[in-house]
């Protein structure tokens, strides 16, 4: 059975025949000439080029819909709206027959609940109560879904160990399936924040690496896994006056990237400037597993995803990290989406370690060159449908191109490759899907 269908083309390929009988390729967005423009009974035109045309029911939000949950019995969908004025929430009820869409706050411009939200949202598993990531405002929200009013706020600024988390950035989060523990990203605090819900209050905070923006859990619910996608952890120029900003603030880079002074820091009569270090370790760019099993998080792997910094791909240096920003689990492997390396990492769960790179391709008439920026993934219902003696990755599937790419890709769990780019979901079959 078919459930949803996507249509967004990335590119366009004209055949041209100049006076050689070498073929040649004219590429263009498929709108061509055509203005961006909103048609809700149509085809719209987005600002990339690219064209919507929606299958099944339309739903209008509010701003800025960058987090999405679905409640447990399939019945109330609910978005964190990012933009401003207000900062918001919708949810809409009823997804399978005639919908209703609730906005929180109603009105427009300033005031509401919210100072502010981004991504994370957790449904409990009685579908009562939504979980609302408060993104700089350093807390979690907590509304009653039946009378839609917020009945709670939590504090994420307490601290076990002296560190200062009067500033945070909260984000991604995930519930377990009983709905008794909540964690929650910090990426400027660079932690998971634990969260106790029948007493709404933080329990924990365990490190994590840099930037942490996507949170799961295992099937089983025993391990964690969280994507890091920052580089360095910056700090305070050390020579920086705080009461002389103008006179004291560097009004150059302190280090061009790479070299000696940028790593190791730099010293001298008019400035001292901490090192940022190798952009390598493993607090960079990476996923970091842990073990839910004792009272407290326990970090059990540091896992480098896609390219390294300086590592030669296609006889280039890589001078950006991998941005490992999804990730999927399933009994036998996790997938995490490297936006920078157009690929996806396979991480083997008994072993924590990386068994294959699925690179991602445009279009085979495109080379080498980049631009897929993987970015969410979703695994089929039937993700553990293949027995734990089915582990081995077959290599008779091959990578299938598109002569029409489209920014939904389709990796089959028993094949090394990325199969196609596809326009059809379909919850039968064994295959992990990934937004472009």
């Amino acid at each position: 059975m078919l459930k949803y269908i996507f249509i967004f083309s990335a590119f366009v390929f004209v055949a041209c025949r100049p006076k050689s009988k070498e073929m040649t390729w004219e590429i263009s967005a498929p709108a061509g000439k055509l203005f961006t423009h909103i048609d809700y009974k149509g085809t719209t035109v987005i600002p990339n080029g690219r064209l919507l045309t929606p299958y099944g029911k339309q739903v209008l939000l509010a701003p800025h819909p960058f987090g999405l949950a679905v409640s447990p019995d399939g019945k109330t969908v609910i978005t964190s709206n990012s933009g401003r004025n207000p900062f918001s929430i919708s949810i809409v009820e009823n997804v399978n027959g005639d919908f209703s869409v609730t906005r929180i706050p109603e009105k427009e411009g300033k005031g509401g609940p919210f100072k502010s939200v981004f991504m994370g949202l957790a449904i409990s598993p009685d579908n009562s109560k939504v979980y609302v990531a408060g993104g700089q405002d350093n807390k979690v929200y907590v509304f009653d879904l039946k009378t839609k009013k917020l009945i709670s706020e939590i504090h994420c600024d307490k601290s076990f160990d002296g560190t200062d988390y009067s500033d945070a950035y909260l984000g991604d989060m995930v519930m377990t399936a009983d709905g008794s523990t909540l964690y929650v990203v910090d990426q400027i605090g660079f932690r998971i924040t634990v969260i106790d819900t029948e007493t709404n209050k933080v329990v924990d905070n365990a490190k994590t690496g840099r930037y942490p923006f996507c949170i799961a859990l295992s099937p089983d619910e025993k391990k964690l896994f969280v994507s890091n996608v920052g580089m360095f952890e910056y700090s305070y120029i050390k020579s920086l006056d705080k009461k002389r900003l103008k006179e004291t603030s560097l009004k150059f880079p302190a280090s061009a990237f790479g070299s000696k002074e940028m790593k190791d820091g730099i010293k001298n009569d008019s400035m001292e400037v901490s090192g940022l270090g190798d952009p390598n370790v493993p607090e960079s760019f990476s996923v970091w597993v842990y073990d839910r099993s004792g009272d407290k998080l326990e970090v059990k792997s540091k896992i480098k995803t896609g390219v390294l910094i300086g590592e030669m791909e296609d006889e280039i240096a890589a001078v950006g990290g991998s941005s490992p920003n999804s990730i999927a689990t399933t009994d036998n492997y996790v997938f995490v989406s490297n936006g920078s390396n157009d690929n996806i990492s396979v991480i083997d769960v008994r072993e924590m370690k990386i068994v294959k790179e699925i690179d991602l391709q445009l279009d085979a008439r495109l080379g080498n060159k980049k631009g897929v920026i993987p970015f969410g993934l979703a695994v089929s219902p039937d993700k553990n449908s293949r027995g734990r003696n089915q582990r081995s990755w077959h290599d008779r599937c091959s990578i299938i191109p598109s002569k029409r790419p489209h920014s939904i890709g389709m990796v089959s769990f028993k094949s090394n490759y990325f199969l196609r780019w596809q326009t059809i979901i379909c919850h039968k079959c064994q295959r992990l899907w990934f937004r472009a």
